[in-house]
């Protein structure tokens, strides 16, 4: 049976690639920070905050044993919304934290664990075209697109795939934060309160089989050249 680690997974996103993958039949280990129920047997949650390399280590030790086919690291954060003047030092170090250096560094501790297996990183057209006032998100996500091209030249004796994925505008939290944050701060909101008024907002349950479908049928090169967009309710 496919074993498959998520990070992020109690909400949003996270929670939909979830419920797919268990729907497929797949052997789903979730993290993240509220504890929640496991749906059936073949699920199993971790509770951890990724900003601590404490609970870092403890996740990935617990996980040791388990061989996974398939890594998402989906765990992210906005990070604060405003210029260079208003953001704070913890805000910052957090938002590098679990967006970038988790990221890296559970991967890390899973090397052996992934072995032929692939690692997916959820990005966002923010890594490529930075948005305005959301300066951590926005290096952040660019950084994880380096990231994962580093470690396709950089670490081949493991014989792992990494891909990274934009999977566009999501109908989440993350978004209804954007929305309601003031203009003074974040002078974009009026552009996503219209996005969501026509509905372009994608539906995370609906993208999660479209990155799944996308994901699985790839090949190796497909998975790791460029950053991989899937076409939505395919």
């Amino acid at each position: 049976m496919k074993k498959v680690l998520i990070t992020g997974a109690t909400y949003g996103l996270g929670a939909s690639l979830r419920d797919v993958l268990l729907k497929e039949g797949r052997e789903v280990f979730t993290i993240g920070r509220s504890t929640i129920n496991e749906i059936n047997d073949r699920h199993h949650h971790l509770t951890g905050d990724l900003v601590k390399h404490s609970d870092i280590n403890r996740i990935a030790s617990s996980l040791s044993e388990v061989k996974f086919n398939l890594i998402i690291h989906n765990a992210s954060a906005l990070g604060e919304i405003g210029d260079v003047e208003s953001i704070t030092e913890s805000s910052w170090n957090d938002t590098f934290m679990l967006n970038l250096f988790a990221p890296f560094f559970l991967t890390k501790k899973l090397l052996n664990n992934v072995n032929y297996g692939r690692v997916l990183f959820i990005s966002s057209s923010a890594g490529v075209d930075p948005i305005p006032n959301l300066i951590a998100y926005s290096i952040t996500k660019s950084a994880i697109i380096s990231l994962k091209e580093s470690l396709n030249v950089g670490s081949s004796e493991y014989n792992i795939c990494y891909g990274c994925l934009d999977p566009g505008m999501i109908n989440t939290s993350m978004q209804s934060k954007l929305r309601n944050a003031t203009s003074d701060v974040f002078p974009q909101s009026k552009k996503f309160q219209q996005i969501y008024k026509i509905g372009l907002l994608k539906s995370p349950d609906e993208l999660a089989i479209s990155i799944i479908d996308a994901v699985s049928n790839m090949s190796d090169k497909e998975f790791t050249s460029g950053m991989i967009k899937v076409k939505y309710g395919s």
